[in-house]
This record gives structure tokens, C-alpha cells and sequence, in this order.
């Protein structure tokens, strides 16, 4: 069934709803392209020279070229000249060294996107205490058979450790994640107020977290 042609036209002519604009500062260039916004960008991302010639031949070449007209659609003439083709968020020189560190509405678009940051973060701290957790369980393992230092309950330290370590991880990176919101919703800046806070928090806990796994497991033997 065809749609009645004002219908049609009002569809036409609305606004894209799934569309959105993020208000984030950016290192743009000027409207307007030309020889001298072609090294401009080649610079940006730090291209070869050979690179750079591809792209002026290339340009010096479409420069020559006319828009063709063979195809049966109609839009306004396009402004070359009225187009900005370059734009960056703009970061620091090593650019952020966390996500506490990266612009909140860059996140929000993330999370617009369905890009899950934060879980990501939170994965990689698993898979961070599982592997020291493992190195220190197979350390103790390993050292125990060629010395007794560890004594007849080896098994049990070694455990202990690892999973002391994996504890630590995991509650370092919780902290981390969920620090930046309750500092934001408090009025602090979580680029510089988490880091420092985060790294004592965790290195208080991380011992109360040891001492409590290890009253657990050596209950009896050692303890």
C-alpha cells in the first residue's frame, strides 16, 4: 500500500531521530580543503612523505575532474569549500591513561552506541587477577619442590596467595570503575582526584583483603 503523498513528504523532510550531536572539545580545522590542508592532515597523523605525494596527486587530480550529472537524483550543489575534513577530540600528548581520564560526554556516546566501557574495564581486571593469581600460585608450587621453605602446607599458602592476589585485582578495578561516578556526582574532578585516591584506597584494602583470605584458608595450620 503506497503512502499518501503528504504523508510522504512529512517523512521525508523530518529530522533523523536516531541521530544525535556531541558537545566535545576538538581540534578542528578551518572549512575549506586545499594543497595546504592536505599537509596539514597528512602531518596530524604523522604520514610518511610518500604518502603525502599520493595525496596531492590524487587531489591535483580530482581538481581536474567535473561532478558527473547522469544520475537521476536532485540535491544542491555541493560546497567543497564549506567542509571541515578534519576534527579530533582533543587529549594530551599521551592521550588518556584511563577512562577516568577521558571527556564524560565522549563516554556518554560510547554508551549511546552501546559500546560497554566500563564492563570492558571490569573484564580486563578479571582476566588481570586471574593471571597474577595463577603466577603466584604456581611460584609457591614451583618453589616448594626444590625447598621446604614454605613447610608441609605449601598448598595452602600458595592458595592464598593466589587468591589474595586475585581479590586485589578484582576489587582495585571495581574501585576504580565506580569511583569516577559517586566523585563526579560529588562536584570533584575524577581525572584528578580518583588516581591518587583509588591507589590508596586499594593499597589499605588490598591488606585487610590478604590478611582476611589468608585467616580463611590457614585457620588451624599456620594461623
Amino acid at each position: 500500500m503506497s503512502l499518501p503523498a503528504p504523508k510522504l513528504d512529512d517523512l521525508i523532510s523530518r529530522e533523523y531521530r536516531h541521530g544525535f550531536v556531541t558537545d566535545v572539545e576538538a581540534d578542528a580545522l578551518p572549512r575549506g580543503l586545499s594543497e595546504d590542508v592536505v599537509r596539514l592532515i597528512s602531518a596530524k597523523k604523522n604520514e610518511p612523505a610518500f604518502m603525502l605525494e599520493w595525496r596531492l596527486a590524487a587531489f591535483r587530480h580530482w581538481r581536474t575532474m567535473t561532478e558527473p550529472g547522469w544520475a537521476t537524483v536532485r540535491h544542491p550543489k555541493i560546497d567543497y569549500q564549506d567542509i571541515i575534513y578534519y576534527s579530533a577530540p582533543k587529549s594530551g600528548k599521551t592521550g588518556p591513561k584511563s577512562l577516568d581520564e577521558v571527556d564524560p560526554e565522549l563516554l556518554r556516546v560510547y554508551e549511546k552506541l552501546g559500546v560497554p566501557l566500563k564492563e570492558r574495564e571490569l573484564l580486563a581486571g578479571v582476566a588481570l587477577g586471574a593471571i597474577l593469581g595463577s603466577i603466584g600460585f604456581l611460584r609457591i608450587t614451583m618453589w616448594s619442590a626444590f625447598s621446604d621453605i614454605y613447610g608441609p602446607h605449601w598448598l595452602l599458602v600458595a592458595t592464598t596467595v593466589g587468591m589474595a592476589l586475585i581479590g586485589v585485582v578484582l576489587w582495585g578495578g571495581l574501585v576504580g570503575s565506580l569511583l569516577p561516578f559517586l566523585l563526579r556526582r560529588i562536584g570533584f574532578d575524577p581525572a584528578t582526584s580518583s588516581a591518587p585516591f583509588v591507589a590508596t584506597l586499594v593499597d589499605v584494602t588490598g591488606l585487610v583483603i590478604y590478611f582476611s583470605v589468608a585467616l580463611v584458608l590457614l585457620r588451624g595450620t599456620l594461623l
